[in-house]
């Protein structure tokens, strides 16, 4: 007799995917990679898997690009780039989360770079100063000269750009009238690729005010 696809399957089989995908894109450029939202709290079946991924300086969409050729290859469509960011980027996003944020941020499952995500957590550490001393993350964010995969990742944000716009555009044009709530906004630069959904907007503000 054939059993019941249950939720314990749901989580496990997404997890399973989420790790194999994250395992084919590590390599020496990436810092971090893990398995952020729904999937590391309470996913549903017609969830996406959401990868978190944290690259070096320099190297952001370079590995954006061969994430979205890996995933077609390897026909998970289901994957999500939702948040992707450089060591930059990073340090910026952790130093200024909200109350959600950061509770998401510790929910996520690290595949790769564990180290390097815990030293990113105690930038959100509330006991820390608005003034404090420099931390061991803060050299990253220091000017240096551009090298070549520097200009290299700038080329490729301009190329990649007005693609995920028009994404953006035609997946909210489908949705807005009926599904509200899955409307997403791209923040998008050199050193970031983040898909924020009115949905989350929403709940992070209502948390907010909770806490408040």
């Amino acid at each position: 007799m054939w059993r019941r696809y249950t939720y314990s399957d749901n989580v496990n089989d997404k997890i399973r995917r989420g790790k194999e995908f994250s395992e084919k894109l590590w390599n020496s450029h990436i810092e971090f990679i893990g398995i952020s939202g729904s999937v590391s709290y309470n996913p549903q079946p017609e969830d996406d898997i959401d990868i978190f991924l944290i690259t070096k300086n320099g190297w952001l969409w370079v590995e954006i690009l061969w994430a979205f050729i890996l995933r077609r290859m390897m026909g998970m469509g289901d994957i999500c780039l939702s948040l992707s960011v450089d060591r930059k980027g990073a340090l910026k996003l952790f130093r200024n989360l909200s109350s959600l944020q950061e509770k998401d941020a510790e929910h996520v499952i690290p595949v790769r770079g564990n180290e390097f995500y815990n030293t990113l957590l105690l930038e959100t550490d509330p006991g820390k100063s608005k003034n404090r001393n420099e931390t061991s993350l803060d050299h990253i964010g220091q000017k240096s000269e551009f090298t070549f995969m520097e200009i290299a990742n700038i080329f490729l944000f301009f190329l990649l750009y007005p693609l995920q716009k028009l994404k953006e555009i035609r997946f909210n044009s489908i949705h807005i009238s009926k599904e509200p709530e899955l409307v997403y906004h791209i923040l998008i630069g050199p050193n970031r690729l983040i898909l924020d959904s009115e949905k989350y907007r929403t709940l992070s503000e209502y948390v907010g005010n909770y806490n408040d």
